[in-house]
């Protein structure tokens, strides 16, 4: 599953955040969570089956080399 690409990764944290909250935000979406509901990030990525960015682009990077 390969959704993010390993020659651009952000190196500035905030810029970093900034992608993963669109991710965050996302999951919430997908598994229709209501703003108020205390499913917190780390379970909807396993609903979605995903992996964090920073792990996905670690897991890429490993499989690039």
């Amino acid at each position: 599953n390969m959704y993010n690409s390993q020659i651009w990764s952000p190196t500035i944290k905030k810029n970093f955040n900034r992608i993963e909250g669109v991710q965050r935000k996302a999951t919430r979406y997908i598994c229709n969570v209501p703003l108020n509901s205390d499913l917190n990030y780390t379970r909807r990525l396993e609903m979605c089956n995903l992996l964090t960015l920073g792990y996905e682009r670690d897991k890429q990077d490993i499989l690039l080399v």
